[in-house]
């Protein structure tokens, strides 16, 4: 039998905790739910907006700051 030391990562369960962690891991649903529409929609728009506002910092970094702190006050309220 190997020695233990103090980095050992070993976990003990009794029989019922085993058998719960197994039916857990074994239960995949067949398929994730697909992310609705709406929520879609707005990761894109803000990937878009982020991507815009990074672009306009390069050429433009003045007016990037004015943008940013505007979209910060409009989704503030």
């Amino acid at each position: 039998m190997p020695k233990r030391t103090d980095r050992s990562m070993r976990l003990l369960l009794s029989r019922q905790e085993t058998q719960a962690l197994r039916s857990i891991l074994r239960d995949k649903p067949d398929q994730a739910a697909p992310r609705p529409v709406p929520k879609r929609l707005l990761c894109a728009l803000g990937a878009v907006l982020l991507t815009g506002l990074v672009s306009l910092g390069l050429i433009a970094p003045e007016l990037a700051r004015a943008v940013a702190k505007w979209a910060g006050l409009v989704l503030g309220f």
